[in-house]
Formats: structure tokens, C-alpha cells, sequence
């Protein structure tokens, strides 16, 4: 997992080229104006979903992984929480993996729990179970897939 601010973003460009088309795609387009859904970068290779939530209070959060995709979360509105556990200390699987849809659930608690603001993002491999909590307030976030 890594956590950075969006102004050093252009580092994480050599971790291939998928991950070059997703920095430079943020770096360029003004994420916060596209509509809510999914907007394809490179096809299904690459691409970002655009979602608005609010806070509910009902949410459990429910760590999640990934095999085929990276997640790059960005917040562009408002701030939340994403829960994170390595995938590799997690003993209860809530979910199978579903391949058409790359994730799989766990029972397990979080260990650690970080914000997302604006200026910040979240890469999350493979390794990383995470989270995402329900927000405090409604929120605007990015979430890039980027096929490994």
C-alpha cells in the first residue's frame, strides 16, 4: 500500500505503464468535473470510477482484494476513511473471489485505518485488503483501476 500526496504522484509512473497512463490521465483531466460512473482511460486496462457517497451509518466496513487490478482512491470532495489489513494476515473469507468482477471479501478486522482528503492518494495492490468506510460528510472520489 502506498499514501502520498497527488503533487508526487508522477514518481509512481515507472511502476508500469498502465500505472504512466493513470498518473498522467489524473495529472491532466480535472477528475472532480466528469460525471459519476466509469470513464475509460485505456480501455479495460485502465480506467476510473467517478462516485459520490454520503455517510450511512448502517455501513460496515468489509476489507476486500483484488487480483487482476490495482486501485488508485483519490478523494476530490470531502474526506474518508479506508481500512487496511495485509491481505496475507487475513484468515476469513467472507466472499470468494469473483473472478468477473476481481474481488474477494473478508470476515476480518482492519488493523489500521487512514484519511483520505483531497491531495492525497492511496495505491492498493494485490497484498492490500482495504476498507473503505462510510463517509462523516458526502464525498467525491476517484477510484482508478489499473490492470496489472
Amino acid at each position: 500500500m502506498i499514501l502520498d500526496s497527488i503533487s508526487s504522484a508522477k514518481q509512481y509512473a515507472s511502476l508500469s505503464a498502465n500505472f504512466a497512463k493513470a498518473f498522467e490521465f489524473l495529472q491532466t483531466t480535472d477528475l472532480s468535473s466528469l460525471e459519476v460512473g466509469k470513464h475509460e482511460v485505456v480501455g479495460e486496462d485502465v480506467y476510473v470510477i467517478i462516485a459520490e457517497d454520503v455517510h450511512n451509518p448502517e455501513h460496515t466496513p468489509t476489507l476486500e482484494a483484488h487480483q487482476v487490478y490495482a486501485d488508485i482512491q483519490i478523494s476530490l470532495d470531502g474526506s474518508f476513511a479506508l481500512g487496511y489489513t495485509p491481505a496475507s494476515e487475513c484468515t476469513s473469507i467472507k466472499k470468494e473471489y469473483d473472478a468477473e468482477n476481481d474481488y474477494l471479501l473478508y470476515a476480518d478486522a482492519e488493523k489500521e485505518v487512514f484519511e483520505l482528503t483531497p491531495g492525497n492518494f492511496s495505491i492498493l495492490f494485490p497484498q492490500d485488503a482495504h476498507a473503505p468506510h462510510s463517509p462523516k460528510t458526502a464525498v467525491k472520489k476517484a477510484v482508478f483501476k489499473v490492470k496489472l
